[in-house]
C-alpha cells in the first residue's frame, strides 16, 4: 500500500506539473500576441496602407478612411489661389473661397475676366468677356462631392477608387450626373486633410484639373462673397 501511495503522488505531481507547464506556455504566447498588437504602430500601419483601393476592397483601409474624413470635416472653409489646366487651352489661374456647405467662388484673373459662384443652391459661371451668365442647380455639379455639409468616405458608394501613397490620399468619385462631369478626382494631403487638386471629366472626356495653392483654412469669409445676383438671372 505505501508503495501504491506513492505512485499515485508521483502521478498526481506529474499532473500538475504538466498542467503547470501548459498554462505558462499559453500566457506567453497571449503576452507574445498582446505585445504585438500594442507595438504596432500607426505609422506602421499607414505605410502597409499604401496602394491602389476599389470598392471589392475599401474595407481593407476604413480605418484609414474614417481618419481622413474626420481630418476633411474639421476644414469648414478654405481660401487661397488655383491654376486650371484644360484640354488644349493655356492655364488659367486666379483666387478662390470654398465653404461647407456647397459654396464657392472663383475669380479668374485678366484678362480672362471670368467667375463661378455657388450660393449652396446654384452655380452660376459668368464670363465678362462674352458677357454670358450659365446657371446651373449645384445639386447636379463636383461641388456637392468636395463641399458637402459631411464628407463620409466610409461606406460612399459614389467612391470608384482610392490611391493611397505616403503623403496624399486620391478618391475617385463617380455618378451619373446631369450636369457636364460625372467624374471627379480629388488628391488630399495625408497629414491635414486639405484638399491639394481635383480633377474632373465630362461625358464627352473634357478633362480640368485645378491645382490649389497658399491655402489657409477656417478663415472668415463674408458670406456675401458667395451671393448671386437673381434679380438679373431673372431678367436675362
Amino acid at each position: 500500500m505505501p508503495i501504491m501511495r506513492t505512485v499515485l503522488r508521483c502521478r498526481r505531481n506529474l499532473f500538475v506539473l504538466l498542467v503547470t507547464l501548459l498554462l505558462l506556455q499559453y500566457i506567453h504566447s497571449n503576452d507574445a500576441i498582446s505585445g504585438t498588437i500594442q507595438n504596432e504602430s500607426p505609422c506602421q500601419t499607414d505605410t502597409d496602407s499604401e496602394g491602389v483601393y476599389d470598392q471589392s476592397n475599401l474595407y481593407k483601409i476604413k480605418a484609414l478612411l474614417q481618419k481622413m474624413s474626420n481630418k476633411i470635416n474639421r476644414i469648414k472653409n478654405m481660401t487661397g489661389e488655383f491654376v486650371q489646366h484644360s484640354n488644349n487651352e493655356p492655364p488659367e489661374a486666379g483666387s478662390f473661397r470654398l465653404e461647407r456647405p456647397n459654396k464657392l467662388r472663383f475669380i479668374y484673373d485678366n484678362p480672362q475676366g471670368k467667375e463661378i459662384i455657388s450660393d449652396g443652391r446654384d452655380l452660376v459661371i459668368i464670363d465678362h468677356t462674352k458677357q454670358t451668365r450659365d446657371l446651373y442647380p449645384t445639386s447636379q455639379t463636383p461641388v456637392t462631392f468636395l463641399l458637402a455639409d459631411e464628407t463620409e468616405l466610409v461606406n460612399n458608394k459614389t467612391i470608384s477608387q482610392v490611391e493611397v501613397s505616403s503623403s496624399s490620399i486620391t478618391v475617385t468619385f463617380e455618378q451619373s450626373g446631369l450636369f457636364s462631369t460625372n467624374m471627379l478626382k480629388a488628391t488630399f494631403d495625408r497629414a491635414t486633410g486639405i484638399l491639394l487638386q481635383w480633377e474632373s471629366l465630362d461625358p464627352k472626356g473634357f478633362a480640368t484639373t485645378m491645382v490649389l495653392k497658399n491655402v489657409k483654412t477656417n478663415q472668415h469669409i463674408d458670406n456675401s462673397v458667395f451671393v448671386i445676383d437673381r434679380l438679373f438671372e431673372l431678367h436675362n
